[in-house]
């Protein structure tokens, strides 16, 4: 014996407590197998090698073992290609009767070959033992290509599969996996076919190599977790993946498992595996309860912890099988967040309810103390400039016509911030509403103001019905057609059309015009209170008709949108009705 089998029995050992590792790693999966059985042949090969790497072997012997040793390297590659097929999940080629067949035949076929001295003969004899020749024949020619052809086919496969899988632990796997076989068929080549032929004998021959490939995949089936998992392992994982806190106790409450979420969050007890449930949750009376068989959902509780108070629902019953109880489950949730954000939502609502009292409180304020003082200002302004207009110089008479005219702007603005005030509310009295007559009571309150601007208006044939608020309603489309009358070209008679379709879940209303149009940035920006994009000379008005418009839509759940293909090409207004 010398230090060569010194070594090969030892990676004869390691192959011999890989083999049954990677069983025991979980003896249902056939994933497992597969890798075992590329193990055993490495097992048996190095075994055979501690008996050929012996100078007290005799070449009776060393014959003997060498054709024995075929039954390692020639299903060696069968059995790999079978490993990797499983873990790319190959499922095709796998359920395919006649490839089991034909590689078993193939390697059935070289067996034969080396054990009627068709391949490996014996032998030379060198400072370390006697090892094989190959023979100069039909068998070891074929079995170079079989070899070279079944490493190619599966290292597209592999890379394929890794292009296929952008992330992940199956692609970190498979390009492990690739860096080793690539390194360990050119060693393999180099050493067993090429130096061999040439009479040149490494005493390791490919064995290091060998053991480099192995820990590749061995530390790929470990930082990655390829091996499919069974049962047990899948639901330990899946138990440690779930956001829940899961406690499992036995008959007496003492806790026996405790996922990951759950330790976190009796963190002051620390670990709660072999603590009482009584002491864990301290709810005396919710545990009794489930104690007495009664199930509990998402019952709230809460806890004092080092990081502060934290809120839980608990939920948790018996755990039973055929009627006979084995103990008990508890699935804790921390919903310490969310009721943070309840809290302050409540706080915010409430303060939205404040806000839109004093809203109301100002808008009462305004129709009491606002209004009339601002009539009777107004009044009482063209009043005297009726009775002293024409004895003012040119002077006085332009500073009587700006108060005058403010007075009545400021009256305007009064009566339309109370009309956006009444709408803020959101107060809306449902019925169905024909658009027809709807448009129709528009169009007529319009009237003068269409006749003296020359408009056209057109109906479509039909409107449809939905649910509003009359009066809200009508409102909108005497703001809409009235703006489509107002904002009109110089010159240009306003012509204006009203149609509507529907969906399956909107009634839509198309208000469309040929006047100034909208610039695009404004689309949206019309919509907001006091928004004026003309000035005041040429189109009157404060800006607010278009806000209580889009007021008026939310408080119907629909909405309203501004279409334009710019300044000066007209307008199109969408009035979308929520079904």
């Amino acid at each position: 014996m010398n230090i060569w089998t010194a070594v090969h029995f030892s990676a004869f050992l390691i192959y011999s407590v890989l083999v049954v590792y990677v069983i025991l790693k979980n003896p249902n999966a056939v994933i497992n197998w597969m890798l075992a059985a590329v193990f055993l042949c490495m097992w048996f090969w190095s075994g055979t090698n501690t008996i050929l790497y012996n100078s007290y072997i005799s070449p009776l012997t060393a014959d003997f073992v060498l054709r024995v040793q075929s039954l390692s390297w020639a299903i060696f590659p069968v059995f790999y290609a079978l490993f990797l097929f499983h873990l790319m999940k190959k499922t095709a080629v796998l359920n395919n009767s006649f490839l089991y067949i034909a590689l078993f035949f193939v390697t059935a076929f070289f067996q034969f070959g080396n054990f009627s001295g068709q391949m490996l003969i014996c032998c030379d004899r060198t400072y370390f033992g006697l090892t094989g020749i190959w023979k100069n024949s039909f068998y070891v020619y074929l079995f170079i290509v079989y070899s070279a052809v079944v490493f190619a086919v599966l290292m597209l496969n592999l890379i394929s599969f890794i292009r296929k899988h952008k992330q992940g632990n199956y692609r970190k796997s498979a390009e492990i996996i690739l860096g080793s076989t690539v390194m360990f068929f050119v060693v393999t080549v180099i050493v067993s076919f090429v130096l061999k032929a040439l009479r040149i004998h490494i005493p390791l021959q490919v064995n290091i190599t060998l053991l480099v490939f192995v820990a590749g995949i061995v530390y790929a089936a470990e930082k990655y977790s390829f091996f499919e998992i069974n049962a047990e392992t899948a639901a330990d994982k899946i138990v440690e993946s779930i956001d829940e806190g899961l406690i499992l106790t036995d008959m007496d409450g003492i806790v026996v498992e405790a996922n990951k979420h759950a330790v976190e969050m009796m963190e002051r007890f620390g670990n709660p595996r072999g603590k009482n449930i009584f002491e864990l949750l301290g709810e005396n009376s919710l545990v009794k309860r489930v104690a007495s068989g009664e199930k509990i959902m998402e019952e709230e509780a809460v806890r004092e912890t080092p990081s502060g108070r934290k809120v839980y629902t608990i939920s948790a019953g018996p755990v039973e099988k055929r009627g006979e109880r084995f103990g008990y489950i508890c699935v804790i949730n921390d919903i310490t967040a969310r009721k943070t954000a309840e809290e302050e939502l409540k706080y915010t609502i409430a303060e939205l309810k404040k806000s839109n009292a004093d809203l109301e409180q100002f808008a009462n304020v305004a129709a009491h103390d606002l209004k009339e003082p601002a009539r009777m200002v107004a009044s009482h302004v063209q009043l005297l400039k009726k009775k002293a207009y024409e004895k003012l110089d040119g002077a006085q008479k332009e500073h009587m016509d700006f108060a005058v005219e403010g007075a009545f702007r400021m009256n305007s603005l009064i009566n339309d911030l109370l009309d956006y005030a009444a709408i803020q509310s959101g107060t809306v009295k449902n019925s169905m509403l024909n658009l027809d007559l709807i448009a129709a009571g528009a169009i007529a309150a319009l009237k003068q103001n269409a006749d003296e601007a020359g408009a056209k208006i057109t109906v479509s044939e039909s409107l449809l019905k939905v649910w509003g608020d009359e009066k809200q309603v009508i409102r909108l489309f005497v703001n809409v057609i009235g703006n489509a009358v107002k904002f009109r070209l110089p010159g240009v008679n306003p012509k204006i059309q009203i149609s509507a379709r529907e969906d399956a879940e909107y009634v839509r209303v198309q208000i469309k015009d040929n006047g100034i149009g909208i610039n695009g940035e404004y689309l949206d920006k019309i919509f907001n209170i006091f928004q004026r994009l003309n000035p005041r000379e040429r189109y009157e008005g404060n800006g607010v008709g278009l806000a209580v418009c889009r007021r008026i839509m939310e408080n119907h759940g629909g909405r309203i949108l501004a279409e334009s293909a710019g300044e000066g090409r007209g307008s199109t207004f969408v009035i979308e009705f929520k079904k």
